[in-house]
């Protein structure tokens, strides 16, 4: 009985991760998803798991010995595709977010900006996982000349 721990299973099982990190890295960085599009998980997840099921049917009657990593390939591309896609929305957000803690009169406020919509957000810290709404908007920039800059 042969042993899935082998050379060769893990020979094919990490050309399978390489093509699936290629692929799915290549395709989340090409649509570059916002968190508002993320409903077009439900939709693809199911799509990728459907079609590693495809082509392991497939490989049954070509060559049975690809048939179990395309089965097991269906839940670790489909992981694989939800973790990119938060990955990078997690990232991008990171990007351009910028926040500000200070206390005026005993009261911490926080100060959040989203540089990408330029946003800002002011809110009253009342304690650990609990803030009050306070201020919010959109913030304008403006060239500020210097008289004595030449």
């Amino acid at each position: 009985m042969e042993t899935i721990f082998n050379k060769k299973n893990f020979k094919t099982i990490f050309i399978i991760i390489v093509i699936d990190i290629v692929i799915i890295g290549g395709w989340t960085w090409y649509i570059k998803p916002e968190d508002s599009i993320s409903i077009i998980l439900a939709f693809v997840i199911p799509l990728i798991f459907l079609a590693n099921l495809v082509i392991g049917s497939i490989t049954y009657f070509i060559k049975k010995y690809y048939t179990p990593f395309f089965m097991i390939n269906a839940f670790v591309s489909s992981f694989m595709l939800y973790y990119f896609f938060v990955w990078y929305i997690e990232m991008e957000a990171k990007k351009f977010y910028n926040e500000w803690e200070f206390v005026i009169n005993n009261e911490k406020y926080d100060i959040s900006y989203i540089t990408k919509d330029t946003v800002y957000f002011v809110y009253i810290n009342c304690g650990k996982g609990c803030s009050n709404g306070y201020d919010r908007g959109i913030v304008k920039e403006k060239m500020i000349r210097c008289i004595f800059c030449r």
